[in-house]
């Protein structure tokens, strides 16, 4: 692997001097021999100099600009960012691609064998539709068997796309339809639910033509935010229709994943092949996370109907008030259990209290217009699993585990889209946790780790072993990730964040970019203590401002939290392995990464050090050095050493 390496590096920059293309106006793609499709510069393509390496090899391979070669899934996410590109049409038309100095052209090369270049071309048209670019950038190959496919392609999607299809609002609904093969099954929203919100209704989702009942809400700025979801068998395909009331001109589909395949069927839909159960898809329609539409979609395993054996509590289809049934929210003790069906709605508040192997699962939704919806509480050996939890009102925390140890939590969505203190889940002076494969949107911490309480730092419990992976998250204010702001624990350890998309994360609708505790990956700490073994890898960004942000503060949200500073501590052995931030911001914070060491007359100085920077892209190229101007350190005596990873 090592000579692959070196022999395409070298003939890379051998070629460095025969360039005479501007750059950006035309790019070759090229299939790996493990199948992926890679962008590297034209005077490079020849069909097997990238053809006999992997995607994995390929990818570090150094280009011409210093930048690196990369995917043609990041290639095309970075480049057709609305703040970043005139390739994204700023009206409702679409833009020519052959007007601009910007104008992009994917050439189609020889790759060793007719079906070859058809299969690269077809991959590559994929691509294209699924960044929804194919009105908007050029194809060419001048092989027989890519242009035959690229003109096939091309003709079955126009004659697909000559009609809208109706829009009929009585489908966001829903229906109770379960296929004849159990491929799917779709439920309609229960008689007395009480929380739709009477604004305009921009979907309808419609899974081997049944409907997929859609909740809603609306964000800070305006924005539409709905949200549904059926259940499939993993591993047999299933069909998604999306169709919009407005025509889609613009739209972007995250997170970006082989998992699916789509394509744009009309002016105002779209058509999504799947085969992989319990993943989520979420689609920003209008150009716009903040003002536009946004449709979140959960693609959850079959479940049963009827209750599992030894069940305490069964909640079926339909709508349900804990208020009408306790008097008050569910308490769940010892090691009982909670099945909440396909279909159902539980209006109220679920605690697990003192309990040793509890379990909550199922794929209906909890809700409630004021509080926490879950809280788990001095609890140990208990899992949470497939529901979905909205609240639909400020203010207050969705999720809390509080004093609690080994808890497992898989395949739970969040949506809380009000403005502010609606975190998604919050762990509290817990350890020993897993968080998996889930979906958290919130309107101010996604996931936020706290230790609290009213001793000082040094007899408080330790925060410790907790591991979140295979995460979607977005935030519409504060952080995606963070540890903090209350850190009143003896220290922070051995916490990792792994393969994780960020789809979407904001500083605060109302204080743009004037609070520096604020970023995509945080750690804010209050109470002076330690932060030790810290990991964050494999993580996707697709829009931020700041993107990591650690350091000390005297106070929170202008001086209505203080801090204490007076006891010991400092951040250390902190990795980011293999960042990358695809987007640029419009705003004077965009991607940038704060380090804050904390040196105060009367109070400990808190270093931060031996924080490592390996393969941390932004937009494709490194942050490869310490003085890169997004790399900002208050103070290089208390802040040391870095070290970067190229």
């Amino acid at each position: 692997m090592k000579n692959n390496l070196l022999f395409i590096t070298c003939f890379l920059l051998f070629t460095h001097s025969m360039m005479a293309q501007e750059e950006g106006q035309r790019v070759a793609i090229q299939l790996t021999a493990d199948h992926q499709l890679m962008v590297c510069p034209t005077p490079v393509f020849g069909g097997v100099i990238i053809g006999q390496a992997t995607a994995d090899v390929a990818s570090h391979v150094l280009m011409s600009d210093g930048s690196f070669m990369s995917t043609l899934n990041d290639f095309l996410t970075r480049r057709l960012h609305p703040g970043n590109s005139p390739l994204v049409p700023t009206s409702g038309e679409r833009q020519n691609p052959q007007e601009g100095r910007d104008r992009l052209e994917l050439f189609i090369g020889n790759q060793g064998s007719d079906s070859l270049d058809a299969l690269t071309a077809q991959m590559a048209y994929d691509e294209l539709a699924r960044h929804n670019a194919l009105g908007r950038i050029c194809m060419e190959s001048d092989r027989h068997a890519a242009k035959a496919t690229i003109a096939r392609l091309q003709a079955r999607d126009a004659a697909a796309r000559r009609h809208f299809l109706p829009f009929d609002e009585q489908r966001c609904m829903g229906q109770d339809s379960l296929d004849v093969r159990h491929t799917f099954a779709t439920h309609r929203i229960p008689d007395g639910y009480p929380y739709l919100e009477p604004i305009e209704r921009p979907f309808n989702v419609l899974v081997g033509g049944s409907c997929v009942a859609l909740y809603n809400d609306r964000n800070y700025w305006g924005g539409t935010v709905d949200f549904g979801s059926f259940e499939m068998q993993q591993g047999t395909d299933v069909t998604i229709d999306i169709i919009c009331k407005d025509s889609l001109t613009n739209y972007e589909l995250l997170p970006q994943s082989p998992s699916y395949r789509v394509r744009q069927t009309a002016p105002n839909a779209l058509r999504i092949t799947t085969h992989e159960a319990n993943c989520q898809l979420t689609l920003i329609a209008g150009g716009d996370a903040r003002t536009g539409h946004v449709l979140h979609l959960f693609c959850n395993a079959f479940q049963p109907e009827a209750a599992p054996a030894d069940v305490d509590y069964y909640f079926p289809a339909g709508y349900h008030s804990l208020q009408q049934r306790f008097g008050g929210p569910l308490t769940v003790s010892g090691s009982q259990q909670v099945y909440i069906a396909p279909g159902a709605v539980v209006d109220g508040t679920i605690r697990i209290g003192h309990a040793d192997g509890a379990v909550i699962s199922g794929s209906g939704m909890v809700v409630n217009a004021g509080g926490t919806l879950l809280n788990v509480d001095g609890s140990r050996h208990c899992s949470i699993s497939g529901i979905t939890l909205h609240g639909h009102r400020p203010q207050g925390w969705q999720t809390i585990v509080h004093g609690s140890e080994l808890i497992d939590i898989r395949h739970l969505k969040i949506i809380s889209t009000r403005y502010a203190s609606t975190d998604g889940l919050n762990f509290v002076s817990s350890s020993h946790c897993r968080v998996d494969s889930c979906f958290i949107r919130a309107c101010d911490d996604a996931i936020a780790i706290k230790g609290m309480g009213s001793t000082p730092p040094s007899q408080s419990p330790e925060v410790t072993d907790l591991r979140f992976s295979h995460l979607q998250l977005w935030n519409d204010c504060n952080n995606a990730f963070t540890i903090g702001a209350e850190t009143r624990a003896r220290q922070f350890s051995h916490i990792s964040l792994t393969d994780t998309d960020i789809l979407f994360s904001y500083d605060d609708p109302e204080y743009h970019t004037q609070l520096d505790e604020r970023a995509a990956l945080g750690i804010c700490c209050l109470h002076g203590t330690y932060f030790n073994n810290l990991l964050y890898d494999d993580i996707r960004v697709y829009h931020c401002e700041r993107l990591i942000a650690m350091g000390f503060k005297p106070s929170f949200w202008f001086g209505t939290i203080l801090g204490d500073q007076s006891t010991a501590g400092g951040i250390k052995h902190v990795t980011f392995r293999n960042i990358r931030s695809l987007n640029h911001a419009d705003s004077p914070i965009a991607n940038e990464v704060l380090l804050n060491g904390w040196q105060r007359e009367g109070t400990p100085t808190k270093l931060i050090e031996h924080i490592t920077f390996d393969h941390v892209l932004v937009e494709g190229r490194p942050i490869d050095r310490l003085s890169h101007p997004l790399l900002k350190i208050n103070d290089p005596t208390i802040v040391r050493p870095i070290k970067i990873k190229k």
